[in-house]
């Protein structure tokens, strides 16, 4: 984004993904390393925030933090892309004991 090339949006930039930062991630590692090994029982956590953001309001995100627009391709849905992806961050929020981050803002982007 920052060297302003044109970004390639498919479905038009309205697929919906559950983006979490990386300093959310970062914390709830942290604390899964500092848990008793039986605590997490080998599973899996959803890192999370349980809320989906579409690409297109991503990009909006990107052009408030750094106050300019790129161009844009906006091409047609991909066979095999979904449409909507979302996490449960219950079990990480309840083994963790982590508050799941809010929606993404501009200030949570690289």
């Amino acid at each position: 984004f920052e060297n302003r090339l044109a970004l390639q949006l498919f479905n038009h930039g309205n697929n919906f993904r559950d983006f979490i930062s990386v300093q959310a991630i970062a914390e709830a590692c942290a604390k899964a390393a500092s848990l008793d090994s039986g605590k997490l029982e080998g599973g899996a956590l959803n890192l999370c925030t349980g809320n989906s953001i579409s690409i297109q309001a991503l990009l909006s995100l990107y052009e408030e933090k750094f106050g300019f627009s790129v161009a844009v391709n906006s091409l047609p849905k991909r066979a095999g892309d979904i449409e909507h992806s979302c996490g449960d961050p219950a079990k990480s929020v309840s083994l963790l004991g982590l508050r799941p981050p809010g929606l993404l803002t501009s200030k949570d982007l690289p």
